[in-house]
């Protein structure tokens, strides 16, 4: 290469930037030796042209070419970062934590909603699956404080302000001792016990039972209601009535329900409900008595007896009477007359609407007077 030429070639090198020199660099050594000799001279004379073009001095040129260079330079060096990838986050990423979110919801929500079938799945209740009764809660609470007098215990419920007026027939009870447990409470217990004396199976000690499908009336109301209008009804028969519970605000076991019973050495012991079920369909008058009681035979035909009587004052199925061991306030209660009387199913709309109607709490007061009787 002649000395002139590979002067301009170099002068025209010295204006392009670095990278530039190398790409050019690259491409030229992948040329044959005529090509890069085109090459050369075909840069020389362009470069030649635009120093005439642009500079009367030869020193102009490079002044008026640096500057470019100087431009791109910064240009190039801060282009790695205008062309860095951005952090971006997977829209399947965000599809499936959503879809997550929403089945944890769904399954959390169903389990609530079912939890008394699952109940029943881990505690053993042996009879009757679809029965929401009882599951009431532990407490540390004495006799004492949970037994009110019936001074108390009016002012406190809603139900029967005033007495209800005798039947003609109505019996004498005199020194006749009844226990009424009306069942559940306010609030469901997160304590536990176990269902028989003895046993391993462990369930909930207190539920606030079953929910009006009309009314939207607590079970743990309408028993009480229930139980002081019937308390009142047997007093005025001559009876003496212990309640287990006088509010509803208030902890209080099944297994304390069932000892408060035994330590009274009551003639009967009488639990009071109005249960639900996951069939609307099912209805009727129930009756329940301890396995292990010590008056199995005697209390199974008065618990018939008792299913008969509610059914025909209230006008609701008599569904039977049953001896179990699925109710933990009956398993402790075996030592003296214990029955578990469910009024009928306030999941059933025919059945609610019996079961709220001030009828049927003075019918089902008639009844149990009569009932009480054969213990005196």
């Amino acid at each position: 290469m002649e000395n002139s030429k590979r002067e301009k070639f170099e002068a025209f090198l010295s204006t392009l930037p670095a990278k530039k020199r190398e790409d050019l660099f690259a491409a030229m050594r992948k040329m044959s030796a005529e090509e890069r000799a085109e090459t050369i001279d075909m840069i020389v004379a362009r470069y030649e042209k635009q120093q005439k073009q642009s500079a009367p001095s030869k020193t102009a040129p490079a002044k008026t070419q640096e500057k470019p260079a100087k431009k791109e330079a910064p240009k190039k060096e801060a282009s790695p970062k205008e062309v860095a990838p951005k952090k971006s986050v997977n829209p399947m990423t965000v599809v499936t934590w959503v879809v997550v979110v929403v089945c944890v919801f769904i399954l959390c929500l169903t389990a609530w909603n079912n939890r008394e079938d699952l109940k029943s799945l881990f505690t053993g209740e042996t009879f009757p699956s679809e029965s929401s009764s009882e599951t009431e809660a532990t407490t540390g609470m004495s006799e004492s404080e949970t037994t009110t007098s019936t001074e108390t215990s009016a002012p406190e419920t809603t139900a029967a302000p005033t007495p209800l007026p005798l039947a003609s027939d109505a019996p004498d009870l005199t020194g006749v001792v009844v226990v009424l447990d009306p069942g559940h409470q306010a609030v469901t217990s997160e304590r536990t016990e176990t269902v028989l004396p003895g046993g391993t199976v462990e369930k909930p000690c207190c539920t606030s039972g079953s929910v009006g499908t009309v009314t939207g009336v607590c079970e743990y109301d309408l028993t009480l209601q229930y139980a002081v209008a019937v308390k009142g009804y047997l007093e005025q028969c001559g009876a003496s009535v212990v309640l287990t519970r006088s509010v509803s605000d208030i902890d209080l076991s099944n297994q304390e329900r069932a000892q408060m019973a035994t330590a009274s050495d009551c003639d009967v012991f009488i639990r009071l409900h109005a249960d639900g079920a996951n069939d609307s369909k099912t209805s009727g008058v129930r009756v329940y008595v301890p396995e292990g009681s010590e008056f199995l035979s005697e209390d199974k035909a008065s618990a018939e007896i008792l299913a008969d009587l509610i059914s025909s004052a209230s006008g609701l199925e008599n569904s039977g009477a049953y001896s179990t061991t699925a109710y933990t306030g009956l398993n402790y209660a075996t030592a003296v007359h214990a029955f578990q009387l469910n009024l009928g199913f306030l999941t059933n709309s025919d059945d609610e609407a019996v079961l709220v109607s001030e009828e049927n709490i003075y019918a089902v007061a008639v009844v149990l007077s009569q009932f009480c009787e054969n213990f005196k």
